[in-house]
């Protein structure tokens, strides 16, 4: 077994191998520039230069025996200073001889992550860009160096890498708690409504999610003031009726889970669901498709805590089967439609009120699917199997509603990314709407990551729905609108309610729709990864060679390119007979070119805004 290992020098790489050097030494174009001036073991990222991704290409004869028919890939090396030691790093691949890529082992730990988390994972911190235009820079920086080429062929926009779905997260957050720094209140949302109500409690939804990511010590804080004023207590109290106000209560439960001391957190929503189970509530309460989200998760959120913790969760064994009996019945038995939700449409109405006769806003007769009361559904079902055990004996009824209803959401997204306020007819207040489009990016997303949903079909969905809501709506400028969410449709309960819908109108509650934004950047995150191209080894077939990449980008449109050299140094050519097509809309392509040489270097690169 032969091996070779690629060696960072001043001024470029350089494959070194005894067996190499004897017949050829390949001088491969690169970039070099870390400095580590201390003992602080800082180095800033943005002097962070790293080789070109390149596939080397042997089809027929290679120079050297243990080449044979191999294509392997060049990136990320470093050479610094540290403790006044040169330190080199070296990415070692093993190759079999005569055998072909695919049977290559790589021995090389972040060979294909960013520079910030190799030096990370090396042990250096880096100074991140946190602006979205240095992050953009900084991607277009790393695109750049990583082989990325614009060509012949105009893209969507691409996965965002995980830096710039967390620096737009946090960007919206902290716009959004700049204007309300007292987090808990009696009367001071709109209407005079107090901060428990749902909209306040589906943005701590959101924060929560994002505090999960970045462990911010202010979004806990803020969390736990807010929960505090009413001393974790829901809106009228332990005897509240209302669903809605049970959302404030999932967002207790899941602060007492980030602190198990703080059984106070506990002891109302509990109390409250108690009050349900003794007097029968739940079925007249769930008529409307809001209150599964509102209620749904609760009710799944404590039967999983142990019932020890505090007295009143004694009987929280008996929640799962409550808890399917009210969905069950809003979603099959209530009202003259036998439920809430169309068996072969796989959609919601929101109350008995849009069954028939619904006008829209063009004056037509249509159906009427509200878009974020789909959105509520859709994500109410994924908040509850998130907790519950899969061997739940209903839970393969939620992810059967779940799964359908992904595929009748997904049918109907618009070609910008976004949904349209009502699901079944287009030219209804038609234009973007963010916070259904938050439901539906988090709900699938979430499916992916569950294995639920499977990613060729649904991650395109995604990676439009997130980039509708993060570069659309999302205001990025230099005024006291940086970090708004545009789009947003405010409280109501049809395609009507809080209209028109642009991207600068503010809706009556700004909380609740930046809460499903993070809620949505939560999952993406999980989804996402560095910037950068990841390179499969490439596949020769005949008289093809097929050269497969992954690639996550803070690009927005883009054309990519393959470019080839027969020599390197030599000057690079564009392949005008490649052929590219996509595997994964925004992350995952091919291209196929003539198997027609000796030897050929092969590198893509991506330009665009």
């Amino acid at each position: 077994m032969t091996q070779f290992a690629l060696t960072a020098r001043m001024g470029g790489f350089r494959q070194i191998s005894a067996e190499a050097n004897t017949y050829r030494s390949l001088y491969l174009q690169g970039y070099y520039g870390i400095d580590d001036p201390g003992r602080s073991r800082r180095v800033n990222a943005r002097t962070l230069l790293f080789s070109e991704a390149l596939w080397v290409i042997f089809p027929h004869s290679p120079p050297f025996p243990c080449l044979q028919r191999l294509g392997f890939v060049v990136q990320a090396y470093r050479k610094t200073r540290h403790n006044n030691s040169n330190i080199t790093d070296t990415f070692v691949w093993q190759f079999r001889h005569g055998q072909r890529p695919s049977d290559f082992d790589f021995m090389a730990p972040g060979m294909i992550q960013s520079p910030a988390r190799v030096m990370k994972q090396r042990g250096f911190e880096t100074n991140v860009p946190t602006t979205r235009s240095e992050s953009i820079a900084h991607g277009l920086l790393w695109a750049a160096l990583c082989g990325w080429l614009m060509g012949p062929q105009a893209m969507a926009a691409f996965m965002p890498p995980q830096a710039q779905i967390l620096s737009d997260m946090e960007l919206a957050n902290n716009h959004f708690t700049n204007e309300w720094r007292t987090p808990g209140c009696t009367s001071c949302l709109s209407g005079g409504h107090p901060s428990t109500i749902w909209t306040r409690g589906t943005y701590f939804e959101g924060s929560l999610a994002l505090y999960r990511i970045n462990h911010d010590p202010n979004i806990y804080s803020y969390a736990v003031q807010w929960g505090s004023f009413t001393n974790w207590g829901l809106r009228y109290g332990d005897t509240d009726t209302s669903p809605d106000d049970q959302c404030a209560g999932q967002e207790y439960i899941e602060l007492y889970e980030f602190d198990t001391t703080q059984t106070s957190r506990l002891t109302h929503i509990a109390n409250n669901v108690n009050y349900w189970l003794k007097n029968g509530l739940g079925f007249s309460e769930w008529t409307y498709v809001d209150s599964i989200h509102m209620s749904m998760p609760a009710f799944a959120k404590l039967s999983v805590i142990n019932s020890n913790v505090i007295s009143a969760l004694a009987t929280n064994y008996t929640y799962p089967a409550l808890m399917y009996s009210y969905f069950h019945n809003i979603q099959s038995v209530y009202g003259r439609s036998n439920g809430l939700y169309n068996a072969t449409d796989h959609l919601w109405w929101r109350d008995t009120n849009f069954l028939s006769n619904y006008k829209a806003s063009d004056g037509t007769t249509q159906k009427c699917y509200w878009s974020r009361g789909n959105g509520w559904a859709f994500v109410a079902l994924a908040r509850t199997m998130d907790v519950l055990p899969t061997n739940d004996p209903h839970y393969g009824a939620y992810l059967q509603t779940f799964t359908n209803m992904a595929g009748a959401i997904k049918a109907v997204q618009r070609s910008d990314g976004f949904w349209n306020v009502n699901l079944a007819y287009t030219n209804d207040y038609p234009g973007p709407e963010s916070s259904g489009t938050a439901c539906f990016t988090y709900g699938m997303a979430w499916g992916i990551n569950h294995g639920y949903l499977a990613t060729n079909t649904y991650l395109p969905a995604v990676i439009k729905g997130w980039n509708a809501l993060a570069v659309s709506a999302l205001h990025h400028s230099t005024g006291t609108d940086n970090g708004f969410l545009g789009y947003e449709q405010g409280s109501g309960d049809e395609p009507a309610s809080g209209q028109p819908v642009t991207y600068t109108n503010t809706p009556d509650f700004d909380d609740f729709g930046l809460g499903l934004f993070l809620l949505a950047g939560s999952q993406v995150y999980q989804l996402s990864g560095p910037p950068g191209t990841v390179l499969a080894p490439p596949v020769l077939t005949g008289s093809q060679v097929q050269l497969s990449f992954n690639t996550i980008s803070t690009l927005t449109n883009a054309t990519i390119s393959l470019l080839q050299a027969d020599e390197l140094p030599n000057g690079w050519t564009t392949n005008t007979s490649a052929t590219l097509t996509t595997n994964v809309a925004g992350i995952s392509y091919d291209f196929t070119v003539p198997n027609d040489a000796a030897a050929r270097f092969y590198r893509v690169q991506m330009t665009g805004h």
